[in-house]
């Protein structure tokens, strides 16, 4: 077998030098409960329970689709389309200043072919990196990848023989962002195996990410159909393997605090009860303040029920 797929006799010292026993990585692994930590926390491989970011991940990319279907097209929402606004070029995200695009492209995608195979490859790598290195620092690194991705794919506008990419050349597709994690995961878990769909054998994730970049450079050497989408998607790749082997760049995403915002619909609830309670509290004071001048029979109908039912409330302890 291959240096990457068992027993082969430099396995004592390839396993010595591999990724997962690096002291760096395996101080990640010891923090999220990953391979070399001695936790049980982590299994490998793919798995139908999937962590809740890359779960996430997946709703947004299909809701965004869904969305971008409906609308693209439409004779009063195409200009709402997610594509129109969210898709990255040269043109428009750099010369045009319009930055977001250099994130929001990740959650487009042509059609449902394109979104079945990255959802697909975000499931199988997304998930093994989201359970090695935490829910925070994975979506720092699957964005950084896709930022990754738009980055090769500008540069490669500088040299349009290369992929006949120009300034005015479009992407999107989260696929920079999944072979970011393949390249990641083949780091990380080179000889773990994985089998595919109604495939009655398992490869190792070496010889599976070996076939998804392979493609891509294939297809960037032939100058194919999609040789810019591939660069894209060569950027991602390239960023995955630079993040996993400065795997402390990352640090600073477990310092980042996700918005409580339950807790901040509930404080603003709790406010603005408080502020009803002192409104009426003053306008119970008034009232009574006018029942010590002038007594009950100067009050009105409202003021009446509004000392009646301040009366009953007290009385039943609210």
């Amino acid at each position: 077998m291959n240096e990457y797929g068992g027993n082969h006799p430099s396995d004592a010292i390839w396993k010595d030098m591999s990724y997962e026993n690096r002291d760096y990585l395996r101080e990640e692994a010891r923090r999220f409960g990953g391979p070399g930590s001695g936790g049980s926390a982590f299994r490998g491989g793919v798995s139908a329970n999937l962590p809740p970011m890359t779960l996430w991940l997946l709703i947004v990319n299909v809701m965004v689709f869904l969305v971008d279907s409906i609308l693209s097209g439409s004779m009063r929402g195409d200009a709402a389309a997610p594509t129109r606004w969210g898709r990255f070029s040269v043109e428009d995200g750099v010369l045009g200043f319009q930055l977001w695009r250099v994130l929001t492209y990740q959650f487009l995608h042509w059609d449902f072919v394109h979104l079945l195979f990255n959802m697909v490859g975000l499931w199988i790598f997304g998930g093994m990196i989201e359970r090695w290195w935490g829910g925070r620092r994975f979506l720092a690194f699957y964005l950084l990848c896709g930022v990754g991705g738009a980055l090769l794919f500008s540069l490669s506008s500088l040299f349009p023989a290369v992929a006949g990419v120009t300034s005015a050349s479009v992407v999107i597709g989260a696929s920079g962002c999944v072979l970011g994690c393949v390249a990641a995961c083949m780091m990380v878990f080179p000889r773990e195996q994985i089998g595919l769909f109604l495939i009655p054998i398992s490869f190792t994730v070496f010889a599976l990410g070996a076939v998804y970049i392979g493609l891509d450079v294939l297809n960037v050497l032939v100058g194919g159909n999609n040789a810019g989408g591939a660069l894209a998607h060569l950027g991602g790749a390239a960023t995955g393997y630079v993040l996993v082997k400065r795997a402390g760049w990352l640090r600073w995403a477990d310092t980042v605090s996700v918005p409580d915002v339950k807790g901040a619909i509930q404080e603003k609830q709790r406010q603005r009860a408080s502020m009803r309670e002192a409104l009426h509290e003053q306008e119970v004071d008034r009232i009574l303040a006018k029942v010590k001048d002038h007594g009950l029979a100067a009050l009105s109908e409202s003021e009446k029920r509004v000392l009646n039912a301040d009366t009953e409330r007290k009385r039943q302890g609210r």
